[in-house]
Formats: C-alpha cells, structure tokens, sequence
C-alpha cells in the first residue's frame, strides 16, 4: 500500500525528489565498536522501497561526499548517547552546504526537539521511520530552497505526502503562518502515528551485508522483535509500541547467511528475546538444526521470569553461550524500586536460581546490575557487592561456571523512561546537564562513583568483568578508610566481598593450572588450536570469557558524575 502511495505522489508532485538525490547516511560511532548497528536492516529496507543510501561512518566523509553532491539529503542517526554529536555535524552541514537537506531520526529524539529547534535541521522523523522516511525522501524537491523557512505549499505538500502514516507535528504546523514563514530554519518535525504491522517488517525485511563488510564488524547486531510486552521498569525508555516479529524462517535465513561473512557473534539486540513462548520456541529449534556451537557464538537479552527455566536447555542446545540477563538488583526493596517485580523476595531468589540454572546448562549468565540509584547509601551499596560476589562464588563452586556483569553505576536519567517523565531534566543556558533533586546523589554515593569512575579509566574496556568487581571492592574500601571504619555493615560486607573473590580466584587458579598440565602433557594435540580438539568445559570457557568488556555505562556515566561533583 506504502509503494503505491509513494509512486502516486511522484505522479502528482513531478517536483519531487523521486529516488534520483543520493542519500548520505551517517552512522555515527560505527567505526569504534566491534558490532555493527542495529539499524543496518533498515537500510536495507530503505533499498527494497528504491532508495539509494551512501553510508559514510566519518563525519568527514560527509562533506566530502557534498563536495560532489552539495545537494543530497543528509540523514542523521541519533541516540541519546551522541545527540550532542549529532547537533554539532548538523551544524557544520548546515553551515557549509545550505542547499542540502538534513535530517534526522532515532531512539528517543522526540524528547530532544526543543533543544533541537535553532541548529538547521529540516526534518525530525520520530517513532519507527521504515515506511514514513522514504515518503519523506520522495517528497523532498531536488534543491532545497536557501530562505527563512518553508512555504505553506512546501509544508502542505509534505503533509499530504506522508497522509496515513504520519502527520505534522501541530506544534510546528498548525499554528500562525507568519511564525512559521519568519523562523530560520525552523524544524518541521513529522511524528509517526501508524506503525509498520508486522507483515510490512517481514515484507521490506533485506540484510545490506556489502554495508556490514565495510565497516568491518565482527559482532552482528539482530533486532528480530520489536516492542516489550514487559514494559514496566522505571527505568527503561523502550516505548509502549505493539509487539512485531520478524517471522522464524527469517531470523534462521540471515544466520544462515552470516556463516559465510566475516561474522563472529551473533547478538540478538531485542528488547527481551523471550517474550513469545511460540515464536522463540520455533526460533530455537530452527538454530538448533544448524549445530551452531563452535561455529559461531550467539548471544541475547533476557528478563527474570517463571518461564525461563523451562526454556534454557533449548538455548543451550541452540548454541546460546551466554545470556544477558536483566537482574538489574540482588536486594528485595530495591527491586520494588525500580518495577521489577511486586514481591522482591520471590524476585530475589528466582534470579538467584536463574543464574545457577544457566550455568548448570552450560551458559554463562551475564547480569546486568545497577549498582546505586537517589535512595542508596554507602551500606546499600556494600551489601549489593556482597551479594553479587556471594552469587559468583556460589555458582562457581557447584557448576565451574563464573557469572560476568554489566554495571550501570546508577540510573541514568535517560529521557523517555518513567522516571524521567516523572522528574524531567533540561539544559542550563550554555548546554550544561541540569539533573532534578530526584536524581542528586548524596555526597557520599557521589564520592564512591567518582572513585569507581577514576579507578576503572585505566582498566581496559576487554578487562574482566571480575576484575572490576574487586576495584569496585576496592573502591569502597577506600571509601571506609576515608570515613575511618566507622560503618561496621559496610566494612562486614566488604571482608565477606573479600572472602568470596579469594576463593574464586583460587578455584580459577587451580582449574587453569590443570588445563595448562593436560595440553604439555598431550604435546600432539597442543599444537593445535584447541577449539579443533576438544569441546571446551565451562570451567575453560568460564576463564575465556573471563577477559569480557566491561559496561560502557561506566564511561557514560563519568559525564553525569561530573555534572554532579560539580554542582555541589
């Protein structure tokens, strides 16, 4: 329906940009990171609707493409992580190329519009954009008109071209004409009402994999759900939006194909991938025919439920050889706190049983954690590290298998989650980060951050995960020195922190040793790579994976610190 709306409006406006202006698609970061972005099926679906796209991953790549094409449309790709970035390119595009068209798309930019008014963007595309940006593209005039603003006709025009699958925000459109007409460079912004259905995913489904070469990613990022069915924790900004899927065949298609490019990982990036017990079922049992394990690693998200269990011998026997899982916390009131449950005693002792059941399984579990929130103290944040390393301990000891982390140090005040909708943030004049009192750290949770951010600088981003558990361990010792070992819960906490590494860090010693033993002792088969020999055990593939990145959240997180330390 979309593609015989598109070639009506060409028919109707000859004016329009057809598929004939080039198209530069901006990535920003692609070229840092070990796996490639998530958005990369959409652009092939952007090629399936006719569109030509140049992905460029440099912002210098952009100018000197519009040094050839100074009129192409020059889409940009934000988060909240790089819309600061994002502005900054903007910018510069608009400075030095005025005719060309630019705009802008992604993750929660909705709620950046207002900081985005006066940089020279044209359009602002919020909600999922597969359907509405090519109407978009097609609607564009070849040259775009260098005068304050847009015509009525112009804005009309768009209006009708994107009739069905969004509309104009009424905040820019339907006010006074005079306004709009006087603006510089107003941001026109189009707002996505009618979402793709699932049928219209599956149908512009197309993975670019001459794109996914090119930027020379070894980690295959795959969205094959769309939506959470959970959607309840504060803290999160995944919309309310109907759940879609991409249907089985599909998902074991391009693993499929990823067998013959230069692909290492496969990493599911949905939401949560457990949220359909029919479609995950099929999905697993489809990679399962493929005999994946030691081909390729596979790697996914998941929440604490009652289903899980049931699910993760059919994960394992699917190639999964890690899990994320969501546990966010280890202590009950705090995961009342933060929505994830309604008993957090019961939500407790599931996650611990979770993590013990994947590791009986042969998956090491990965637990996201967040180690404070505005309510901790000192004590709360101690008694989270011991609870975590009593875990590790444990699980190591009945099953060999060491459970890895990823640490947000505190929630992020991420526009877009409940929280923040509750207690929003905004910019001091001059762009610095204003946070609400709801999220001011007390000057002691502060203090002990600080210390985590400066100590893990010089840990490098594939350190252990392990390894930061003890300088956080450290961290917080340094904390207690500071206050003279006045604070006996934290100070016990941490000496039990203590014991349960020491032991790990023994059993990891011992099991190490006896590997190195068993390869001098077999001298044949040592000169061969070892994954050609034998099924590693998960002691093995427990120290393998001990040398894990540790979370970006950490290097994220330092900016929010400073704000804080600053301001006080």
């Amino acid at each position: 329906m979309h593609q015989q709306h598109i070639e009506n409006n060409n028919k109707r406006y000859p004016y329009s940009n057809g598929s004939g202006s080039p198209v530069i698609f901006f990535i920003p970061d692609g070229i840092k990171t070990k796996g490639s972005p998530g958005l990369l099926p959409f652009l092939g679906s952007m090629r399936r609707q006719g569109i030509k796209i140049d992905i460029v991953l440099k912002p210098e790549d952009i100018f000197q493409k519009l040094q050839r094409t100074p009129e192409s449309v020059v889409a940009l790709s934000a988060q909240e992580k790089n819309i600061h970035h994002i502005a900054e390119t903007a910018c510069e595009v608009r400075r030095k190329f005025p005719t060309s068209w630019i705009v802008v798309g992604g993750p929660l930019v909705e709620y950046y519009k207002d900081e985005l008014l006066k940089i020279g963007i044209d359009i602002i595309i919020t909600g999922e954009a597969d359907i509405v940006f090519p109407l978009v593209l097609k609607a564009l005039p070849k040259k775009r008109p260098f005068q304050p603003g847009f015509t009525i006709e112009f804005i009309t025009h768009l209006a009708d071209a994107v009739k069905g699958y969004a509309r104009l925000d009424k905040g820019s459109f339907a006010t006074s004409r005079v306004y709009l007409q006087s603006m510089w460079e107003k941001i026109y912004i189009i707002e996505g009402r009618f979402l793709p259905s699932e049928k219209e995913l599956q149908d512009l489904w197309m993975y670019p994999w001459d794109i996914y070469r090119s930027g020379e990613w070894t980690t295959l990022n795959l969205h094959t759900q769309r939506g959470c069915t959970w959607n309840r924790c504060s803290f999160c900004t995944s919309p309310k939006v109907p759940m879609r899927r991409l249907a089985p065949v599909q998902v074991i298609d391009v693993i499929d194909q990823a067998l013959n490019e230069p692909v290492q990982i496969i990493a599911f990036s949905d939401d949560t991938f457990l949220q359909n017990t029919i479609w995950t079922t099929k999905v697993l049992e489809g990679l399962k025919t493929m005999n994946l394990r030691g081909r390729i690693d596979l790697f996914t998200q998941v929440r604490v439920s009652e289903e899980l269990e049931s699910f993760l011998p059919l994960f394992a026997d699917a190639g999964f050889a890690k899990l994320e899982i969501g546990v966010e916390t280890l202590i009950p009131y705090r995961a009342k706190q933060l929505d994830k449950c309604i008993n957090g005693e019961e939500y407790c002792r599931l996650a611990r049983h979770l993590v013990i059941k994947m590791a009986q399984v042969g998956i090491i579990p990965q637990l996201n954690i967040i180690l404070s929130d505005p309510e901790s103290t000192p004590e709360s944040i101690g008694e989270e590290i011991r609870r975590l390393c009593e875990l590790v301990d444990y699980t190591h000891r009945i099953t060999g298998v060491a459970p890895t982390f990823n640490f947000n140090l505190t929630i992020q005040p991420s526009r877009g989650s409940r929280i923040s909708r509750q207690y929003p943030y905004t910019f001091k004049q001059g762009g610095e980060l204003s946070i609400p009192n709801e999220f001011i750290l007390s000057d002691e949770i502060a203090l002990i951050l600080t210390k985590i951010v400066k100590k893990t600088e010089s840990i490098s981003r594939f350190a252990a995960s392990f390894e930061l558990l003890e300088v956080i361990i450290d961290c917080l010792e340094s904390f207690l020195s500071d206050r003279n070992n006045t604070i006996k819960s934290l100070s016990d906490d941490m000496l039990l922190s203590r014991q349960y590494c020491m032991r790990v860090r023994k059993r990891f010693e011992s099991q190490f040793k006896q590997f190195i033993l068993q390869r001098i002792n077999n001298p044949v088969s040592s000169l061969l790579p070892v994954e050609e020999n034998c099924q590693l055990p998960p002691e093995i593939l427990s120290i393998k994976d001990w040398l894990s990145g540790y979370h970006a959240g950490v290097d994220l997180f330092s900016n929010i610190v400073q704000g804080i330390t600053d301001s006080k």
